[in-house]
């Protein structure tokens, strides 16, 4: 073979290797854009949507079984709606409450369980200073509770009962700001029998 028929034949290979392995390469991520990326029109469900959650029913695998063997139920509702539903008195010392939240408004619901000093009523927490930060000095925190939108949680208790009735303070958190809404109770411990 002669040296001017194999210089073409060299390139020709090159060239071919050159197209195979370019096919074969994997591609590059396109450049990101300053142009704002829309969501497509005609797919459905293929962007988000603001379409409204929906609670989790109750179980039974939760101890207690369902809503029928709690002490409260505290509910939270659109609009800062916070209400109590009394369901069975508190016995043996432990307190079960649960708290349904049927709002997605803010990002966080809270519960205070609290105690007031002797003389102390619903109606002084009212009258008192709104600032969730600084409560009273006559008021005892029990406990507290943080739930999720749109959740249900089932909380069991143990709090002194002989530092009864019980109280509940219902508080929203949003970005910029926590806010108290509601005041709830009282929860009276029902004397024990002998």
């Amino acid at each position: 073979m002669k040296r001017s028929q194999v210089y073409p034949l060299v390139v020709s290979l090159l060239l071919a290797v050159l197209v195979v392995s370019g096919c074969a390469a994997p591609t590059t991520a396109p450049v990101p854009t300053t142009t704002p990326l829309s969501c497509p029109t005609t797919a459905p469900l293929s962007c988000p949507t603001s379409a409204v959650k929906v609670n989790p029913l109750t179980n039974t695998w939760r101890w207690g079984g369902d809503s029928s063997n709690v002490n409260v139920i505290i509910t939270f509702k659109p609009g800062d709606q916070c209400s109590m539903e009394m369901i069975n008195p508190i016995v043996g010392g432990a307190m079960k409450y649960e708290i349904v939240t049927n709002d997605q408004t803010y990002q966080n619901y809270v519960i205070w369980t609290l105690t007031l000093d002797s003389g102390k009523t619903i109606e002084d927490l009212k009258a008192a200073s709104q600032d969730p930060y600084n409560p009273p000095s006559y008021v005892s925190v029990v406990n507290g509770n943080i739930v999720s939108p749109m959740s249900r949680a089932w909380i069991f208790s143990m709090p002194d009962t002989t530092k009864a009735p019980f109280y509940f303070v219902c508080m929203v958190e949003g970005p910029q700001y926590i806010k108290i809404i509601n005041y709830l109770g009282p929860v009276e411990v029902p004397a024990a029998t002998p």
